[in-house]
């Protein structure tokens, strides 16, 4: 699967280097995110596990639970907080930029929210920059503004990036069920290694027309992507569950979030028993992120 995103990233930056002023970079850049939407949404080289958010409807608001169903990463499976998951980049070394085609979304289905549209606005784009390998209760998260010069562009039914900002539609109907596999095509023009990059959004659900709306958007979404590389370490990977758990809302103890915490604390016991070295890190990275938050 990433296999052929990579091949379709590498098509759309056929001739980048050539181009030398910033509005030509821009009008490219936007070129590409274009193709990558109708290339991408119209293949299966998105339909694929992982790290995603799925969408929830809860006293009626809106909110996502972050999911991985992938490759354990060392937290739970369904994440004990809402709105926040992490992923990383892709490197195309040879052409300078980095793409991933995860956190997608998912919709399961939900009476109150079928036929309606379903749209993200990125409302900002910031960074950790330099973060600890292991940050503990004594970490403090100071986001930055992007460097000059770096472009993060998302496309999906549409695209939006760090410059314009703006809103991108994830569902134009939301059919009685549901939706998944909603992946979007995240960019950025440079090869992250020592940041992480924190995507912020907001879901809104717009009903048909004519009908009563009541569903209040969502809390803050903070997708966000961490470098490539070889090993934890080099993939800032601690640091990204700990600056998930950091950046999540907290759920309330409605039922719904009662089972998912049992689900998790299950995970935790069971994970604990048997866990490598650098699970058992996370578990303790997790459990700063907590201590910091009760302060």
């Amino acid at each position: 699967m990433l296999t052929d995103g990579r091949s379709v990233a590498l098509r759309m930056h056929d001739g980048m280097k050539r181009r030398t002023q910033r509005s030509a970079v821009s009008t490219f850049w936007r070129g590409c995110l274009a193709a990558a939407s109708v290339t991408l949404l119209s293949s299966d080289a998105i339909a694929h596990s992982g790290r995603r958010l799925s969408v929830e409807l809860v006293d009626g608001k809106l909110q996502t639970q972050g999911i991985n169903t992938g490759p354990e990463d060392g937290a739970p499976a369904v994440r004990p907080y809402l709105n926040a998951i992490h992923h990383h980049w892709s490197n195309v070394e040879a052409q300078g930029f980095a793409f991933s085609l995860l956190p997608g979304f998912d919709v399961p289905p939900n009476a109150t929210l079928t036929g309606h549209r379903l749209e993200l606005e990125l409302t900002g784009v910031s960074r950790w920059i330099d973060p600890p390998l292991m940050p503990d209760s004594f970490t403090s998260v100071r986001l930055s503004p992007l460097a000059a010069g770096i472009e993060l562009s998302i496309a999906g039914n549409g695209e939006v990036d760090s410059e314009r900002l703006g809103t991108l539609p994830l569902l134009e109907s939301t059919p009685p069920e549901g939706a998944s596999d909603l992946d979007l095509y995240y960019q950025i023009n440079d090869l992250p290694s020592s940041e992480i990059y924190v995507l912020t959004l907001v879901m809104s659900a717009y009903p048909p027309a004519g009908a009563p709306s009541g569903i209040e958007s969502s809390d803050p979404i903070h997708v966000i992507l961490s470098p490539d590389g070889a090993s934890p370490q080099s993939r800032l990977h601690h640091a990204s569950l700990f600056l998930e758990a950091h950046l999540a809302s907290v759920p309330e103890p409605s039922s719904a979030c009662v089972s998912s915490a049992m689900i998790c604390v299950a995970l935790l016991i069971r994970r604990k028993r048997s866990a490598s070295p650098s699970f058992r890190g996370c578990s303790q990275v997790i459990s700063a992120v907590h201590v910091v938050d009760t302060m």
